[in-house]
């Protein structure tokens, strides 16, 4: 019950445009929605006008009884994260600083979990982008040298992070990363 009570503030947090008192009983079965909300008239996706907006229309419907994702911070060395931000302020301030808004969210999010043995997924913050801007940009080192360096970066931090036994359960399958670069 107190799950349902989360998940009903967070849509409302989400789609505010809501009407206060809608609740989930308008639903033909109330267990489904479709992207976290119920589309007008309990129409499935099939069913809805085109074009429908990709992010409002799922095809598969997400179950609100599904626990969410416990999610494990590996905490690597500061040199992979923490120390490029304190040396590098625009790594946290553009566009690339996605990589360091998702590892601080995850540090005071709920869904972080101290003890990786009930993760389902496990993130992996490596500042790649910031890492390779120093070079490319700051130290004017040629593209090849750039991405040569900032691979050896993150062969280094992944050495640490397949120390551990969760790497070896799935291949890494579970481990999330964000690349925020735009470099193809």
């Amino acid at each position: 019950r107190e799950l349902s009570k989360k998940r009903a503030n967070l849509m409302k947090t989400v789609f505010p445009d809501e009407d206060e008192d809608e609740d989930l009983s308008r639903l033909e079965d109330p267990a489904l929605l479709y992207s976290g909300r119920a589309l007008p008239g309990n129409k499935t996706c099939a069913q809805y006008p085109s074009p429908t907006p990709q992010w409002q229309c799922m095809r598969t419907p997400v179950h609100l009884d599904l626990p969410y994702p416990k999610i494990y911070v590996y905490d690597l060395p500061a040199k992979f994260n923490k120390e490029l931000v304190k040396k590098y302020k625009r790594c946290a301030s553009d566009q690339y600083g996605t990589e360091v808004f998702y590892h601080e969210s995850l540090m005071t999010s709920e869904l972080r979990t101290e003890n990786p043995e009930e993760a389902t997924l496990f993130f992996v913050p490596i500042y790649g982008e910031c890492y390779l801007w120093q070079y490319e940009m700051l130290k004017h080192e040629s593209r090849e040298r750039s991405y040569q360096l900032t691979n050896e970066f993150f062969l280094e931090a992944m050495e640490l992070v397949r120390q551990k036994p969760y790497w070896a359960r799935t291949g890494g399958r579970d481990h999330v990363f964000v690349f925020p670069g735009a470099r193809g």
